[in-house]
């Protein structure tokens, strides 16, 4: 028990007041409100059951004492006054029906009459009048006998001269489970038959809606839905009412909902209801995981602990969604000895397996006292076996988010010890987009005294960095890039360019060649390009450059080389090219028999007979192979240890023959310090890259969001769904009615935007602006385990459908490895490229939203449920 408020008179009395003092006090109470809490409950007992003592189990507003002015109630109580009605027959019945009465006192009897009261506590207070009424009609109902001017909660009471009753344990009766023993003893009052023409009078005169049974329809519901209000006392509203729960063990900000119709003749008992489904939404075999993904049913099971009613009721609506989970519940109940000393309530479960059948199961925290520390999910069920497509989040999974100035001090506290630093090592930082490393950035380079050299993922970014650095006054060199000149260059000449590129030549001559024939189009531009190539090799100042160039060129100069973003994301893992079969056998007839390239090739080809992933050692490039023309790379296919042998497939449309790729090693200088700066970095990925003993990693703190990130896993949303499902994008937008998307490139065509998975990095321009992030970009398995198998772990398995998994503080079912190193892999490129998509809105500094359509939940992501992928409408 918290504690609840009651209006108590202050006036002690040995005797029952009449009628006309009663009004005195109709006027006066509600002045007189009193705050009990769990230390001065006997006391509180004392006074109105031994002392006389006048009560109101309600409160009120502004001093009066009306139904108007009806604030909240937390109390229930009924008054007897009958030579035939005892005490004993009225609690007997309460126990029957599993509610527990706080106290009961004797109302100054007389000879042989019997008066007295009895008094319930809620587990919640009712701040609504008509919820209050409802719970005080459906105790009538269960007692007739009482005084009929009960069922007004703002009746006054008459103390007592003696307590004849009291639980010092304060048990509450909670709002389902008052509804619930109400049906249940009108079914054993009136029969099967006639007993739900009852409810429906009670449905009628409280208002409270029915479902289809014609049962109370009330739940229990975690969070406020959009859209629902509370209307307290509006007789006639037709929104459902929020109830808030409490009790003891400060269970979570639960409450209850019930829902309030008009009536209009709107429910006559009929035979022809709506036949429930015979399947069960659980398989009897997911009995035997129960026990050990939950604690409180394993101590059911075992009786280990005997359950309060409460509890109970709790573990029971999860087992009525399991075929045979009902008769496992009343077996168990028996076994244990639950109800010796009163046989027929076991009888009663069978009632109560029925009228809970259509409910949802409770959430483990509306009833276990171990959700406080158990990583549990919404309930039992979904905590043992989540059901396809559906994202759990977890209990107690240690999320912490501070406020963002707390964050970005933590950040530049872990950004300052970098700096200070003296090991030549990896310092990677992991911290949030729009945080502020680039501000960060910047200013260390106004201030210090070091040499600095920044990479960043792309060349616009690079531009946007120079230009904010010259602003706040610091003197930066950047790098050129050819891949800037393009929209300025001949086709012919850029793709001549780009072949180069392709395979592995340097484009050297071919701008040498250009400017020695003075081409009026070209030469320009690549005597500019050369020179400020030579001013960036030669300055010995700060300079900026892209991850690209970074992993070619000499940093020996630099004291420090700071890098934004993440460079294993970006650059190392997609360094890898790929050769087919038949241009690698026409290579082979242009090379020497002795050549070791030559050489290399015949073991390629005799690989594949019998293994998918196998490596061969590097071998030296030779000048000779600068003369072949083939569209082949040959100076990475030398260099290269580690390949893959690949045939087309569904999954890989890009493929036409049968080929093989390979890793393209990327030179880190050793010897130099490196600061990477990035929100999606992982601590695992990098110590495999560089080495366990080359990086420290330091996580900073991570702050609210101030946007809102909603995401909707109904489906997997990977390239083959949106393949097989084409209209899902227009869909979405339909819906969503958000201008601006980020999807995978392939399905540009239905959407709006320059943007897509794999060149989001660092882009700007969606700031501030909802956007409707779409799909999960799995990559081919073979580039989980050609990066993988470079790394030396092992790959002999194969990805795993609707494997159950935990990742950033939810459960679900995703398309995965069983190996832990693996799926490591597979979740970090995943969520790498998700993070990077749904950061180009900036919401942790701005209050705007990004929509996530994946089966793949990001950190501080609002799980909905409100978007239907399987409606047809268009």
């Amino acid at each position: 028990m918290n504690e609840f408020n009651i209006s108590i008179s202050k006036i002690s009395s040995k005797r029952e007041f009449n009628d006309k003092e009663m009004e005195m006090f109709d006027t006066l109470i509600a002045d007189n409100t009193e705050l009990i809490k769990s230390d001065n409950v006997r006391s509180f007992v004392e006074q109105v059951g031994s002392k006389g003592h006048v009560f109101c189990p309600s409160t009120f507003k502004e001093g009066l004492k009306s139904k108007e002015t009806f604030e909240q109630s937390q109390l229930l109580a009924l008054h007897f006054d009958s030579k035939e009605t005892s005490f004993k027959e009225i609690k007997d019945r309460a126990e029957q029906y599993d509610l527990p009465i706080l106290f009961a006192y004797d109302a100054f009897s007389i000879g042989s009459r019997n008066k007295f009261s009895i008094v319930f506590l809620k587990d919640s207070p009712s701040s609504s009048l008509k919820e209050a009424e409802a719970m005080q009609n459906s105790l009538m109902m269960m007692f007739p006998e009482a005084d009929k001017s009960c069922d007004d909660v703002s009746k006054v009471y008459n103390g007592g001269n003696k307590v004849l009753y009291f639980d010092d344990t304060t048990p509450a009766v909670s709002v389902d489970m008052l509804f619930m023993n109400m049906s249940l003893h009108l079914r054993n009052r009136y029969g099967a038959t006639n007993y739900k023409r009852k409810i429906v009078e009670f449905s009628k005169t409280t208002g409270v809606a029915l479902n289809e049974r014609k049962l109370p329809e009330i739940s229990i519901v975690e969070n406020f839905t959009e859209g629902i209000k509370e209307n307290i006392n509006d007789k006639n509203s037709q929104n459902p009412i929020m109830i808030y729960h409490g009790n003891s063990e400060k269970l979570s900000n639960l409450k209850y909902l019930i829902k309030f119709e008009d009536h209009e003749d709107k429910y006559s008992v009929s035979s022809n209801q709506k036949k429930p489904s015979i399947h069960k939404d659980y398989p009897s075999d997911t009995l035997e995981s129960l026990s050990s993904k939950c604690r409180l049913y394993r101590e059911f099971e075992l009786g280990n602990k005997t359950l309060s009613q409460r509890e109970l009721l709790g573990v029971a609506t999860n087992l009525a969604k399991v075929e045979t989970g009902a008769t496992k519940f009343k077996d168990t109940i028996s076994a244990n000895s639950y109800y010796s000393s009163r046989k027929e309530k076991y009888d009663n479960w069978s009632y109560y397996f029925y009228y809970i059948k259509d409910k949802d199961p409770r959430p483990c925290t509306s009833f276990c006292s171990y959700h406080a520390t158990c990583p549990h999910g919404k309930n039992i069920l979904s905590t043992s076996k989540p059901k396809y497509h559906q994202i759990e989040k977890i209990a107690n999974c240690n999320d912490h988010w501070v406020g963002l100035d707390e964050a970005w001090k933590d950040f530049k506290e872990n950004f300052h010890s970098a700096v200070m630093s003296r090991d030549k090592i990896w310092h990677v930082i992991k911290c949030q987009t729009a945080l502020g490393k680039t501000q960060a950035i910047l200013e260390l380079l106004r201030d210090t005294h070091l040499r600095v050299l920044i990479a960043v993922p792309t060349n616009k970014l690079k531009r946007e960095v120079c230009e904010r650095a010259k602003a706040m006054g610091v003197d930066i060199i950047v790098s050129p890039s050819l891949h800037e000149l393009k929209d300025d260059l001949p086709q012919n000449v850029w793709d001549d360019i780009e072949n180069l590129y392709e395979t592995g030549r340097s484009p050297m001559p071919r701008l040498n060649k250009a400017i020695a024939e003075d081409d009026l189009e070209c030469a320009k531009l690549f005597k500019q390009y050369k020179r400020e190539l030579d001013e960036f090799n030669n300055s010995d100042g700060h300079a900026i450059t892209t991850h690209r160039r970074l992993t070619s060129m000499d940093v020996s100069k630099f004291d420090l080389v700071i890098i934004d973003e993440d460079l294993i994301f970006s650059t190392v893992i997609p360094s890898r090219d790929t050769a087919p079969i038949s241009k690698l056998k026409k290579l082979k007839k242009k090379l020497n028999t002795g050549d070791p390239l030559a050489a290399k090739i015949v073991k390629i080809l005799k690989h594949i007979e019998k293994s998918e992933f196998f490596t061969l050692r590097k071998i030296d490039y030779d000048r000779s192979y600068s003369s072949i023309k083939m569209e082949v790379n040959i100076p990475a296919l030398c260099d290269a240890k580690y390949f893959c042998y690949r045939k087309p497939s569904n999954f890989e449309n890009d493929l036409t023959e049968d080929c093989v790729s390979f890793i393209k090693p990327i030179k880190i200088q050793e010897n130099t310090k490196y600061i990477m700066l990035s929100a999606t970095a992982d601590k695992d990925i990098c110590e495999y890259c560089f080495g366990e003993d080359n990086v420290k990693f330091y996580t900073s703190k991570e702050a609210k969001l101030t946007g809102t990130l909603f995401q909707y896993g109904g489906k997997t949303m990977s390239r083959s769904f949106m393949r097989d499902n084409p209209a899902i994008i227009g869909k979405i937008k339909k819906w969503s009615g958000i201008k601006h998307t980020i999807s995978f490139k392939e399905f540009d065509n239905h959407y709006m935007g320059d943007l897509h998975f794999g060149n989001c990095s660092g882009c700007d321009i969606l700031k501030n602006e909802n956007i409707d992030v779409i799909g999960t970009p799995h990559q081919p398995e073979w580039i989980y385990k050609l990066f993988s198998y470079s790394l030396g772990f092992d790959i002999d398995t194969k990805l795993k459908p609707n494997t159950i998994v935990t990742h950033n503080g939810y459960r679900f079912h995703f398309n995965t490895y069983d190996d832990k190193d693996l799926r490591a892999i597979q979740f970090y490129m995943i969520e790498s490229e998700l993070e990077q998509a749904v950061g180009r809105a900036r919401l942790l500094r701005c209050e705007c939203t990004v929509n996530l359509f994946s089966n793949f939940p990001l950190r501080q992501a609002t799980i909905m449920n409100n978007f239907n992928y399987d409606d047809n409408e268009s």
